[in-house]
């Protein structure tokens, strides 16, 4: 138990970390740099967030197998991560789009970057929003079953949910 608790615990840091840092870094860019096709993205992510896992999960299963990504967390975590990522853009963005312009506008002219921006000036901000995407993400992936079924068969390797089945 203690061994698949520590897996668990991996599972969910990394992806957690993983998800909020490329999702709040892309829902700022979608958000307030205002790249070309930022709303075909959001569209995209929003659709690929209701998309069931079983509709490419053969293909997956392939690709992770010629990668050498089965039984291996870090392949955990990366499915995980891709799985969670679409929701994260969407909220963190929903909750940047509402932030008034006036503090990165006052940043830009006191000659802070756009890296600065994000990180001392928005972070701060929508920290609610990245607390509420982490504890969702978080809660996701330590109960999540199936995928590490599939993708996981060293019990040294299962999370808390697939040694419970083992067992």
């Amino acid at each position: 138990f203690s061994t698949t608790v520590k897996n668990s615990v991996f599972l969910v840091v990394a992806t957690v970390s993983l998800v909020l840092i490329l999702g709040g870094l892309a829902s700022f860019s979608l958000a307030r740099l205002n790249p070309p096709g930022s709303n075909l993205f959001m569209m995209v992510m929003v659709v690929g967030s209701t998309l069931p896992i079983w509709l490419f999960m053969v293909p997956l299963f392939i690709l992770w197998r010629k990668l050498g990504l089965m039984n291996n967390l870090f392949g955990l975590v990366l499915i995980y991560t891709a799985l969670n990522a679409p929701i994260a853009i969407f909220l963190l963005r929903s909750y940047m789009v509402q932030l008034p312009p006036d503090f990165e506008d006052a940043a830009r002219v006191d000659g802070a970057s756009d890296l600065q921006i994000f990180t001392n000036i928005i972070m701060p901000l929508v920290w609610p929003g990245f607390l509420t995407v982490g504890l969702v993400v978080g809660m996701g992936v330590w109960g999540e079953f199936q995928i590490a079924l599939i993708f996981v068969t060293n019990p040294e390797l299962f999370p808390v949910t697939t040694s419970y089945w083992q067992f």
